[in-house]
């Protein structure tokens, strides 16, 4: 059987709690006491800075629709993406499509919505294999080798 401490062990403490919550410039009793006789309200355990409307479901799915969007646009990319400046762009727009990924996937683990959040790790993984297919082979890890810059630099 657990041992409880003796009352006046209990009133020892609370006695210094009380006493040093005397001591603080700020007494937390004059907050507790009128946040006790409020309702708690969701804006209360909203983190600082954070948007006054909370993400809707057709929001979440918004960030989805759109990275998709981007995901499905970037390899039809209508420029030659073997080296130079337009290796750059390319590589530009496959990062987009890796970060809305990332954008719709952080709402959507949010608001718990599972078949949303699927979708945007499928797209942050599409935006990652596209890099890889136009990196590997310009940091050697594939057997063909292709250049950073076009004009025979690498």
């Amino acid at each position: 059987m657990p041992a409880y401490p003796k009352p006046d062990t209990d009133s020892r403490m609370a006695l210094e709690v009380d006493r040093l919550l005397r001591q603080l410039k700020y007494p937390p009793s004059s907050v507790v006491a009128r946040s006790a006789s409020r309702p708690s309200s969701p804006s209360m355990h909203r983190p600082h800075g954070a948007a006054a409307s909370e993400l809707t479901p057709a929001g979440v799915w918004g960030r989805v629709a759109l990275g998709v969007l981007v995901a499905v646009a970037v390899p039809l990319w209508p420029y030659p993406q073997s080296c130079g400046v337009s290796l750059g762009l390319y590589l530009a727009g496959v990062s987009v499509v890796v970060i809305a990924g990332g954008w719709a996937g952080f709402a959507s683990f949010q608001r718990r919505m599972g078949i949303a959040h699927v979708f945007a790790l499928a797209i942050a993984l599409w935006g990652g294999t596209l890099a890889g297919v136009e990196i590997l082979p310009r940091v050697g890890y594939a057997r063909v080798e292709a250049p950073w810059l076009c004009g025979g630099g690498s």
